[in-house]
């Protein structure tokens, strides 16, 4: 397991630096800034940023036949799988992080932040992160690799489609409606982490059934 995580993170090392040093530089540009809508708005690109790397992972394992070669290692399919999911709470972690260092930073030096705004934003950007991976996972399974950009994108448009149309279910029970509420906030989060629990079993029901 620890073997195949860690293959994940090689697959990965210079996009992982690349994302670092960029969102490192948002997060200077941001504190410079002061602006507090400018630092809400670039929590969730803190969080994404880390979650485009997975399917770069999985193309570059793809390109150089590891999914065939970790095949004829003595593990079961489902610790394949196992592997990815933990590889991608992991680097939502990072992205999380991230983004309350940025917050901390901010509140610190003394920017005004409305922080109900903070939170969805960093909520929005968690949903993504979950939800993305859910839905791309699966898809690369299916589709294969070569189109990583393509589902990646498409994922990203169905996690926003998602929680768009879950605000729009809850609106009748919103006294004051707005993207901010914390019902909505923590229905999706609710949501986001069945579909992510939903994808991995379905991902390995795939891998089992997948031929090489």
């Amino acid at each position: 397991m620890k073997g195949l995580i860690r293959n994940n993170f090689y697959s990965t090392e210079s996009q992982l630096k690349s994302v670092v040093l960029f969102n490192m530089l948002l997060i200077l540009i941001s504190i410079i800034t002061g602006e507090s809508s400018f630092i809400t708005n670039v929590l969730p690109i803190l969080i994404f940023m880390f979650v485009v790397n997975t399917g770069t992972a999985m193309h570059i394992d793809t390109v150089a036949k590891w999914t065939q070669f970790e095949l004829t290692m003595p593990i079961k399919r489902k610790t394949v799988i196992d592997a990815r999911y933990l590889f991608f709470l992991i680097i939502n972690c990072f992205g999380v992080l991230l983004s309350t260092l940025t917050i901390l930073v901010a509140y610190i030096i003394g920017i005004s932040l409305d922080f109900e705004r903070v939170g969805f934003a960093l909520t929005f950007g968690i949903i993504l992160a979950f939800e993305t991976p859910a839905f791309m996972y699966p898809l690369m399974l299916k589709f294969g690799t070569d189109k990583n950009e393509i589902i990646m994108v498409v994922s990203a448009v169905l996690s926003v489609l998602t929680f768009a149309f879950l605000a729009w279910v809850l609106s009748p029970f919103v006294v004051d409606m707005d993207n901010a509420n914390i019902m909505v906030r923590g229905v999706g989060l609710l949501v986001a982490f069945l579909l992510f629990i939903g994808s991995y079993f379905l991902s390995v029901s795939m891998y089992n059934k997948k031929e090489f």
